[in-house]
């Protein structure tokens, strides 16, 4: 962080800009307009148009300099944070964690089976969420899911539960990428354990930005919402049947 920054010839400090800010909170005209289209500069957990403040700490017109990059150095420069601007109140207002997890825990065991096949994972979702998994040689493909048949529990927080599908699969063919794939690979596949045997799968996701700079604060909290999900699936399965699910064991 520099306490100073040229920009167009012209010096701008910390104190300049915060002078900006100012002027833009007076201005009522500006109430409605918080945040760039795309960007946003933060101050004191506030969210403001970067371009209009750089106009305002200048007196360069908003039409006479680019955005992007070019603008956001000189706040970053200065020590202050742009990033994708928040979406509206509904999406960042708080969500009951607890409940949300319910209704997935729920939603989950409302589900019925479906054959894991690769060829079937483009139509899956791709999405953060839970996922578990039955390794049998019964067909079990539209019965509905039962703590009994659990053979895995399975997240995804930071990418797609397909992408994670995917992995397991490569995994389990010994191309590693998903550390339960190559244990089934290691203790199962290359003893003959399970030779018969089909994958089925079922998930609890949610719809929610995953990139790391344009989630929304209800997407970290949805992502929360999915790391205790799947204790609290593993729980269930523990409670009801005695064991953790056997996978998830070795």
């Amino acid at each position: 962080m520099t306490t100073n920054v040229k920009f167009k010839g012209k010096r701008i400090t910390v104190g300049k800009i915060v002078e900006a800010i100012g002027k833009f909170d007076r201005n009522i005209d500006n109430e409605k307009s918080h945040g760039g289209k795309t960007f946003a500069v933060w101050y004191q957990a506030k969210s403001y148009p970067p371009k209009k403040i750089l106009s305002l700490a200048t007196g360069l017109r908003v039409n006479s300099f680019s955005g992007g990059e070019e603008t956001h150095r000189v706040f970053r420069h200065l020590g202050f944070r742009v990033c994708y601007k928040p979406d509206g109140p509904a999406e960042n207002a708080t969500i009951n964690a607890s409940h949300e997890r319910k209704v997935k825990e729920k939603e989950l065991f409302s589900r019925k089976w479906k054959e894991l096949r690769a060829k079937d994972l483009i139509k899956t979702v791709n999405e953060p969420g839970v996922y578990v998994l039955a390794c049998t040689p019964t067909k079990l493909a539209d019965q509905r899911v039962t703590t009994e048949d659990i053979f895995y529990v399975g997240v995804s927080k930071y990418a797609g539960v397909n992408k994670r599908l995917r992995q397991f699969l490569d995994a389990v063919n010994g191309k590693g990428g998903h550390s339960a794939g190559t244990r089934y690979c290691k203790k199962y596949k290359r003893h003959g354990i399970f030779r018969h045997a089909s994958f089925y799968v079922a998930i609890a996701s949610y719809s929610s930005e995953m990139r790391k700079r344009s989630r929304t604060p209800n997407a970290l909290r949805k992502m929360g919402v999915v790391a205790a999900l799947e204790m609290y699936i593993m729980a269930r399965v523990k409670r009801e049947t005695g064991c953790e699910p056997q996978l998830n064991l070795q």
